[in-house]
């Protein structure tokens, strides 16, 4: 019993690092389905159900799919769930929250620049993602191009969880020349030399990267599980 509960409060702690709270069911009647069950809930967003609960909000996963869930790997077999979009979006916010813990830098860094593109690559394909887009077709046919993803991303975006302004579709498009070949991983020495005179806007991009993160949370999680 000891070690369960500091299971549980491990997982508690993960939970509320992604968001999310843990909900215990209050059962005391072992034969029913939900006696010692739990199931995860927004911590943001009026406690809405994110995963392990029946339709009418009964808790059903065990200690090890709450952790699956939070780890990113499922094994249950409660409802249908579909991980994706908020694997995606989870990684999307990880590199966002790398980037927010770097300390500030006015010269060059291709770091901040990678992780920015990074972010916005998995924020752009964990929105194709929930809105049904099959993920064998991310591979095949967008790779790394923020521009074409950009492009189908807004393309289907009924809430306008996606509007941006012209100067930041532009700062994404000079972002991508660098990004979809490797220009913020490895050194090109004629870039060097010039001085990288197309560079995009930093700050621009990071701040496009935060709000989407921030912006995209909801419809993530909610279409991980149907």
């Amino acid at each position: 019993m000891p070690h369960k509960k500091t299971r549980e409060n491990r997982l508690r702690r993960m939970a509320d690092r992604r968001g999310l709270k843990i909900v215990k069911s209050r059962r005391r009647d072992p034969e029913a389905i939900d006696y010692g069950r739990y199931m995860l809930r927004d911590r943001e967003e009026s406690n809405t159900v994110v995963f392990g609960a029946t339709p009418a909000g009964r808790p059903v996963a065990t200690l090890d799919d709450i952790e699956g869930y939070l780890s990113g790997f499922i094994r249950c077999t409660v409802g249908k769930v579909r991980l994706g979009p908020a694997l995606f979006w989870w990684y999307s916010s990880e590199y966002v929250d790398a980037i927010n813990a770097l300390a500030p830098k006015e010269t060059y860094s291709p770091l901040r620049y990678y992780l920015c593109c990074r972010s916005l690559e998995l924020s752009f394909k964990a929105h194709l993602l929930a809105r049904g887009l099959p993920i064998e077709r991310l591979k095949s046919d967008y790779g790394h191009d923020l521009v074409r993803l950009m492009s189908e991303a807004r393309g289907d975006d009924p809430e306008g969880l996606l509007l941006m302004t012209r100067k930041e579709e532009c700062e994404i498009k000079k972002a991508n020349a660098y990004y979809a070949h490797k220009g913020f991983e490895y050194v090109d020495k004629s870039e060097v030399l010039k001085g990288y005179p197309d560079l995009p806007s930093r700050s621009l991009l990071e701040g496009i990267a935060n709000r989407l993160v921030r912006d995209l949370r909801t419809e993530c999680l909610a279409a991980s599980v149907n």
